[in-house]
């Protein structure tokens, strides 16, 4: 039996790099294989320095494999896909390879994915029209203004929208920043969301969140059932907001 695999990752944003990593970890840990990696920075708009680790992975970002095993579609659809405790059980074997200071002790995650999710005519579950964004970002502006929660922070794909986001919420709530100096702004997003006490996913679907909310299993606020796109293969802890 082969104590070895080669793959090449998929050239994706964050969120589904990390994602691809905890499944191939699993499925490591269930087999007794390890991996070798390689990182895919081909697209220019998704290049990332490695900073993350795993205990049956080696990753790295110099060449691709000519025997690479070819899964069929998205890793979570093939063979390697992972239940919920089995993704758990591989964060457990993640190490981060950047320093982060926690901003303060509590705060709400907000993470608010537009750009390429939108299409004026929409072909795919995870992907929404501008109407469903716009009201999508309303409603999370409602919902924290209800709430009043002491402190919040924001990410977004978008700055402009971010801002926006911002403003319209009420002025006793605190906008927290991110407080990680060495590494690129969407790690210190990326993982600034995982050690909220929960994030709220503005979008239809975001790997981004839910694999943040992975990290420390923290609950994921969703407007949308789980079943009504592809973040059930996710496995995260989920609150309902219909």
């Amino acid at each position: 039996m082969e104590l070895s695999f080669n793959i090449n990752g998929f050239p994706y944003g964050l969120g589904n790099k990390i994602e691809e990593l905890l499944n191939l970890e699993a499925y490591c840990i269930r087999t007794g294989k390890k991996c070798n990696y390689y990182w895919n920075n081909e697209d220019d708009k998704r290049s990332y320095p490695i900073l993350v680790g795993f205990k049956n992975i080696n990753i790295q970002s110099e060449h691709r494999f000519e025997d690479a095993i070819v899964l069929p579609g998205y890793l979570w659809l093939g063979p390697v896909f992972a239940s919920r405790q089995e993704m758990l059980q591989a964060v457990k074997n993640m190490d981060i390879k950047f320093t982060f200071n926690k901003p303060i002790d509590s705060y709400v995650g907000v993470h608010i994915r537009r750009t390429d999710r939108i299409q004026d005519v929409v072909t795919y579950c995870d992907y929404m029209d501008k109407d469903c964004a716009d009201l999508l970002f309303m409603r999370t502006v409602g919902l924290l203004n209800r709430e009043k929660p002491k402190n919040v922070f924001v990410c977004s794909d978008d700055d402009d929208v971010k801002n926006r986001f911002i403003k319209l919420l009420d002025s006793n709530i605190n906008i927290i920043r991110t407080n990680t100096m060495d590494c690129p702004q969407v790690y210190q997003d990326w993982y600034t969301l995982a050690n909220s006490d929960k994030i709220i996913m503005c979008s239809k679907m975001s790997s981004f969140a839910a694999i943040a909310s992975l990290v420390n299993d923290v609950p994921l606020v969703s407007f949308f059932d789980e079943k009504e796109t592809t973040l059930i293969r996710c496995g995260v802890r989920l609150e309902y907001l219909y």
